[in-house]
């Protein structure tokens, strides 16, 4: 299974009161939420390499992002994992199939703040470059998404946490990839770090 979906560890949640007092912008308190989040994976050395790993690759915009499972009861229990699913309209399909026009993904929680917070600060409309693994076949307990989804609808994964890059600030970011933060998103080289579509895989 993914390892970003699965193994993960959590910093304490974010100060409420930090982008106020910072002054960030609603990018900046986005990419907040995300500091301190790690994943044990093995890393896509290049693009090409990420695309051969993914069973779909798509571009969309980020349309909300919402609660997903828990597993686990106790909220001071070390083994709970809270889920959050991300909702994008697809605008183009690269590789494998989505069925309909939008995409439902799961990752874990980079912390235990509210799916409500996340939504609140997600930089809505932003075009993403999506690398994704169908959950179904290693989740079979899928949660409900709602009752505006299509009946069948079945949850993605991201690849790895580098198979979230979103046009941010006019920068391609990797929220799920705190070292592509700090040094290359790829270990083989990244794309041009203004153009969203030069991480496409070549065809």
């Amino acid at each position: 299974m993914p390892a970003c979906a699965r193994t993960a560890t959590s910093a304490a949640p974010p100060a409420p009161s930090a982008s106020v007092a910072t002054g960030e912008s609603g990018q900046d308190r986005f990419l907040q939420l995300y500091r301190g989040y790690q994943a044990d994976y093995e890393p896509a050395k290049t693009v090409a390499n990420l695309a051969e790993m993914s069973e779909v690759v798509a571009v969309g915009r980020l349309k909300e992002i919402r609660e997903g499972r828990i597993q686990g009861v106790a909220r001071d229990d070390p083994g709970r994992s809270e889920y959050l699913i991300y909702v994008f309209d697809v605008i183009e399909k690269v590789k494998g199939t989505v069925p309909g026009d939008v995409v439902y993904v799961e990752a874990i929680k980079p912390n235990r703040e509210p799916a409500a917070s996340f939504d609140a600060a997600a930089p809505k409309g932003a075009e993403a470059l999506l690398y994704l693994r169908s959950a179904s076949a290693l989740a079979p307990a899928e949660p409900s998404l709602g009752p505006d989804v299509p009946a069948g609808t079945r949850l993605q994964w991201f690849t790895t946490p580098q198979g979230f890059l979103i046009h941010l600030g006019g920068r391609v970011l990797a929220p799920l990839d705190q070292i592509g933060q700090s040094r290359p998103i790829f270990q083989g080289g990244d794309p041009d770090p203004t153009r969203l579509r030069s991480w496409l895989p070549s065809p």
